[in-house]
C-alpha cells in the first residue's frame, strides 16, 4: 500500500523570498504544508479561522524550523462568509504587491444529514470548501498575475468522483439524497474545486500555473473529525497515510519542477489523476466558473490584462 511507501522526492523550484498564501494553516495539513514552506525561505501567510489556533500553530513552526517570525503572517479568514473573505483578501493586496503562491487547502466535512448553511446562505461544504475559495482566488489574481511563476493549488480529493453535481441545484436543497454516510455535499463541493481549477487553468494559461490534487486519506488532520466512533473512523485508521505523505502532493504541485508545465491537471500521490480528469469536461468547467461567479456577486477577474493582448 501507498502508506509503506518512502516519502518520495522531486525536484523543486525556489520558493526563497516567495509569498505564499496557505488557508487552513492553522491545523494538518495546511500546518504542515506552512512549515515546509517557512523552512525553505518562503514568507508565509497563515489563513486561519481561530487566530488563537493559528497563534499557538504558529508558534510551534517557529519552535520547529527556527525561522524568522516575521517570515509567518498570522491573518483571519471565516470561508464560510465572503465579507470576511473580502476583508482578508483586501488585506492581503494592502500588504503584498504580488503572490507567488496560493494554497486553498482549508475545507470542512460535517457529516450532516441535513442541510447546513454558510452565513451567504450557501450551503455550508460548498460554500466553504469552493465558492470562499472561488472568490479569494478572484479577488487575488491581479497579485498572483506580477509574479513570475505564480501557482495555485486546489486541495480536493478523490471522493469528487462520487459527486452527484447538479448546476440546477448547486446547493443541494431539493431532497436528491445525501449520499451513504453523509458524504454527498462534501464530493460536490470537491467536484466544483476541481473544476474550478481547470478553468482557471484554461483561462490564464501560463500567466498562472493551476493544479487540483487529492492527499489521500490522511490521518491527524481534522476532515473526519465528526466521523469519531464511526465506521470511516475505523476505515481511517486502517488506511490512512501520515501527514507528511499527504502534504508531499500539495508540495509537488506548489514547487515540483516537472508541473510546471502541467498546469490544469490533477494530481494523486505525485501522478496525475487520468480517471479524475476525465470527468472534468470543459462545457461543465465553464457552466461552474459562471455558476459560481454570479453567486459570489465577483467579477470575472480572470481576463487577458490589457497590455498582453
Amino acid at each position: 500500500m501507498y502508506r509503506l511507501l518512502p516519502l518520495r522526492k522531486f525536484g523543486e523550484e525556489s520558493v526563497l523570498g516567495k509569498v505564499v498564501i496557505i488557508t487552513g494553516a492553522g491545523t494538518g495539513l495546511g500546518k504542515y504544508v506552512a512549515h515546509e514552506m517557512v523552512k525553505r525561505g518562503a514568507k508565509v501567510v497563515m489563513a486561519v479561522p481561530d487566530l488563537a489556533q493559528g497563534n499557538a500553530a504558529k508558534l510551534d513552526i517557529i519552535q520547529q524550523s527556527h525561522c524568522d517570525p516575521d517570515d509567518l503572517d498570522l491573518v483571519h479568514v471565516n470561508l464560510s462568509d465572503l465579507s470576511s473573505v473580502r476583508r482578508f483578501a483586501s488585506t492581503l493586496t494592502k500588504r503584498y504587491s504580488k503572490i507567488d503562491i496560493l494554497i486553498n487547502n482549508a475545507g470542512i466535512s460535517l457529516n450532516s444529514s441535513h442541510l447546513t448553511k454558510t452565513v451567504d446562505g450557501f450551503e455550508e461544504h460548498m460554500g466553504v470548501n469552493h465558492l470562499g475559495h472561488f472568490l479569494l482566488t478572484n479577488l487575488l489574481l491581479p497579485q498572483l498575475r506580477r509574479s513570475e511563476s505564480a501557482r495555485v493549488v486546489m486541495v480536493s480529493s478523490t471522493m469528487m468522483m462520487y459527486a452527484n453535481l447538479n448546476l440546477d441545484d448547486f446547493m443541494g436543497r431539493k431532497g436528491r439524497g445525501r449520499g451513504v454516510l453523509n458524504v454527498m455535499p462534501y464530493s460536490n463541493s470537491k467536484m466544483a474545486m476541481a473544476l474550478f481549477s481547470k478553468e482557471l487553468a484554461n483561462r490564464e494559461k501560463e500567466r498562472i500555473k493551476c493544479y487540483a490534487c487529492c492527499p489521500g486519506i490522511v490521518k491527524g488532520t481534522r476532515i473526519f473529525e465528526k466521523y469519531a466512533g464511526s465506521v470511516v473512523e475505523k476505515f481511517v485508521n486502517l488506511v490512512a497515510i501520515s501527514i507528511p505523505m499527504g502534504a508531499n502532493t500539495i508540495l509537488y504541485c506548489a514547487l515540483g519542477h516537472k508541473t510546471a508545465s502541467k498546469s490544469g491537471q490533477f494530481f494523486r500521490f505525485e501522478e496525475r489523476f487520468s480517471s479524475g480528469e476525465a470527468l472534468l469536461k470543459d462545457d461543465y468547467v465553464k457552466a461552474v466558473w459562471n455558476l459560481s461567479a454570479s453567486l459570489v456577486e465577483c467579477e470575472e477577474s480572470s481576463k487577458p490584462d490589457r497590455g498582453n493582448v
